[in-house]
């Protein structure tokens, strides 16, 4: 081995010699005085060592790469941490395969394909998942508390998990025991499945109706809504294409209205389907029928005519004045006409205002078509 190395070498040594003593004598600088011995010398040492150099470079980056792909495929050491308590820590190997371990160095879970945490550190159970059988072990020991048994599985959430048992949705507690059976099959349309102030939003798995499960089992909303959803405290409900707003304890303070309903901070905003925007606050008590956002002025072109005179260019423009009538916006980004005197003259129900003379409005749907409307609000033919 240390000839072959000697040997290759001396071949180098020669090889970057002869090319540059060709080269040199190709440009005229192949005698034999002292100063182009020299500089010869100096030439071939410092390209021999920029080669060495950039060999060990070559060498350096293959090696790093042959460590990561052995480590990664083989070795102990891991491509990403889950820190899962101060206990235990969740380890995920080359192309997905991961460990849990605790911090006495003991392995408890291996071919790890995914963990999906409890939100709150009350539930100390982990939901995780091997050889495509979802079980739940204990964020704190790191030990399987749930052998991996079940098709499907959602997290810990008030002490209860949502499971697929051979196709059935059931809630088992910490110790894998079942406590209540809601009667559905698993489908992939299931949603929620997670407790939360003694609730869970269930979508069924056939008639993909929305209702609310309380931890005794029971519906406090039967599943027969489009969609519930829970803001401040209050529950927003969706039936036929319309939507209610319900209290804590599930009694209604919006009747059903043809609109949308959001929740924002201390107060509840109605947008029914004519763009109308109507206030309430957390009582369900009105506060305002009518809210509007901005009023703005309309300017209008007159006849007249005004020169603009500049040191490039001249030309003229029509002379604008402020039309009679105003626009006013709703929330909803649609637009109405109101009167000087605060008079609202129509619905909300354009997407642009734009006065063409003193009291003359063109009015523009969102569809792109419009109509013409006089200082009253009526449509001029």
């Amino acid at each position: 081995m240390k000839n072959l190395i000697v040997n290759i070498w001396n071949g180098i040594m020669r090889f970057i010699s002869r090319f540059f003593s060709g080269t040199l004598d190709f440009l005229g600088l192949g005698g034999d005085n002292w100063f182009l011995r020299v500089l010869r010398y100096i030439t071939a040492v410092s390209v021999t060592v920029i080669a060495v150099i950039m060999a060990c470079g070559i060498l350096i980056s293959l090696g790093i790469r042959c460590y990561e792909k052995y480590e990664r495929q083989w070795g102990e050491d891991y491509v990403d941490t889950r820190y899962i308590s101060q206990n235990v820590t969740v380890y995920w190997r080359y192309k997905g395969n991961g460990y849990v371990k605790t911090d006495d160095g003991k392995t408890t879970i291996k071919r790890l394909k995914w963990v999906a945490e409890s939100y709150s550190y009350t539930d100390s159970l982990v939901c995780y998942c091997v050889d495509d059988r979802r079980g739940y072990f204990n964020r704190n020991t790191g030990e399987v508390v749930i052998e991996p048994k079940y098709d499907h599985a959602w997290i810990f959430s008030e002490g209860l998990a949502a499971v697929d048992d051979n196709g059935w949705i059931k809630f088992i507690d910490s110790k894998g025991n079942v406590v209540i059976e809601p009667g559905m099959e698993y489908d992939n349309h299931l949603d929620g499945m997670t407790f939360s102030d003694g609730y869970c939003v269930i979508r069924t798995s056939k008639e993909l109706k929305y209702g609310v499960l309380k931890t005794d089992g029971k519906w406090a909303l039967e599943p027969e809504y489009d969609s519930i959803d829970k803001d401040w405290g209050l529950w927003i409900v969706q039936k036929d294409g319309k939507e209610s707003v319900l209290d804590k304890d599930f009694n209604t303070i919006i009747p059903y209205v043809d609109g949308d309903i959001d929740v924002y901070g201390p107060n509840i905003e109605v947008t029914l389907n004519n763009h109308v925007v109507q206030l309430y606050n957390l009582k369900g008590e009105l506060i305002s029928d009518f809210c509007i956002s901005k009023v703005e002025q309309l300017l209008y072109n007159t006849d007249e005519l005004r020169l603009i005179n500049t040191e490039i260019y001249q030309d003229t423009e029509h002379v604008q004045k402020v039309a009679r009538c105003r626009k006013y916006h709703t929330v909803a980004a649609y637009c109405g006409l109101i009167s000087p005197e605060g008079k609202i003259l129509t619905q909300p129900d354009f997407d642009d205002i734009e006065a063409i003379g003193q009291d003359l409005y063109l009015c523009s749907y969102d569809c792109g078509s419009g109509v013409i409307l006089n200082g009253r609000g009526e449509v001029v033919k």
